[in-house]
């Protein structure tokens, strides 16, 4: 399966705001999604997420219902370098 990263830009203040919608993502994922991490970059109230799907369609269709809580501003498919690879 492809690996995603897509940066949101989250409408609200905090992090601890954002848990109740990230709850609700969470639990409403179809089968062969798979949201691997976030990272919450505070000073710009974005999110940076990894995710795992057949494709990025997948993906944009499941967040849909949040688009007005947490916007896609970008989204870009990758592939994960190890660092350990270089040990």
């Amino acid at each position: 399966m492809a690996r995603f990263i897509l940066i949101h830009k989250v409408l609200v203040e905090t992090q601890d705001q954002a848990v109740g919608g990230l709850r609700q993502l969470a639990a409403s994922l179809p089968p062969g999604l798979q949201w691997l991490n976030s990272w919450w970059v505070a000073d710009t109230s974005r999110m940076i997420c990894e995710w795992e799907a057949p494709d990025l369609d997948s993906v944009r269709s499941a967040l849909a219902p949040f688009e007005a809580f947490a916007p896609i501003e970008e989204a870009h498919e990758v592939e994960r370098i190890d660092p350990h690879w270089y040990d």
